[in-house]
């Protein structure tokens, strides 16, 4: 999921840029948008059952009608919202206002930042730059990846290239624990196995920007999908712009096997901590 963050003074426009933007990334994928209210306390309807049952203490409350669902949620955090959206399949969350959490932004009008990729855009400049803005995965979300990559392989298995492919098994997972499930006799068991593990860069590091970062993990991603042939790997980074607080580094393995995951799992570790470690200046 691109997290695409636009910020800007108050009256500066910045409802009207998002309204035409979201327009052209409907085109390509799911998009969500998530405002920062700052001290606007939004109203919730006072006698209404979701606003009573909020009142009352509960977590998350939620209201479904015939067109939509309402969720009021107790957490004033980005980043659980921001895990919600993307293990929902949302590609591109746009957030307004948020100008002090350290993300790079689009900023519309003079706002004195440090984290612009591009003031006073027009729509297309944003469009043709989308790479420019951070990814945000979740496990559930790196866990889909492998999985899409993995019924690719079967059907290319079914289709006569047993050389590369996963046999046709179905994989169960439920977080970051294994199971695995024999379909037949005829193949290995398929395992999937996730795990989540703290960034720990130094500032040096950090320097270099989150985009070195994901482009690191893809590019060991490909080299291990390579190395081992009846395997898929995603990685994936949860909170790439805040290293020193939450972020962490996100591994799927789909394998044949429980040794082979544990194997893949620990090769990926072992040369995301090598590659890291050659991005200090």
């Amino acid at each position: 999921m691109k997290v695409i963050n636009i910020i800007g003074h108050s009256c500066s426009g910045k409802t009207t840029f998002i309204s035409g933007l979201v327009e052209k990334l409907n085109d390509l994928g799911p998009v969500a948008t998530i405002k920062h209210l700052g001290h606007h306390h939004y109203s919730l309807e006072k006698g209404k059952d979701t606003t009573v049952f909020y009142e009352h203490g509960v977590t998350i409350s939620a209201g479904i009608d015939p067109d939509k669902t309402v969720l009021v949620s107790r957490t004033n955090d980005l980043t659980p919202v921001l895990d919600l959206l993307a293990d929902q399949g949302i590609e591109f969350s746009v957030i307004e206002g948020f100008k002090t959490i350290g993300l790079p932004a689009v900023v519309i009008g003079d706002l004195e930042s440090d984290k612009v990729l591009f003031r006073n855009p027009t729509h297309d400049e944003v469009m043709s730059g989308l790479d420019k803005f951070p990814g945000y995965d979740t496990l559930h979300s790196i866990e889909a990846a492998v999985r899409r990559a993995g019924l690719d392989a079967k059907t290319r298995y079914r289709e006569g290239n047993k050389t590369s492919g996963i046999p046709d098994t179905d994989v169960c997972t439920t977080g970051p624990t294994m199971h695995n499930h024999r379909v037949t006799d005829q193949f290995p068991q398929a395992v999937m196995m996730t795990i989540s593990i703290p960034a720990n860069l130094t500032e040096k590091q950090l320097s270099q920007g989150c985009k070195t970062y994901q482009k690191i993990l893809t590019g060991i991603s490909s080299e291990i999908s390579h190395e081992y042939e009846q395997v898929r790997v995603s990685v994936g980074v949860r909170n790439s712009w805040n290293f020193s607080v939450t972020c962490e580094i996100l591994i799927a393995v789909l394998a044949g096997d429980f040794e082979t995951a544990s194997r893949v799992v620990a090769a990926v570790h072992g040369r995301i901590r090598r590659k890291t470690a050659d991005m200090s200046p």
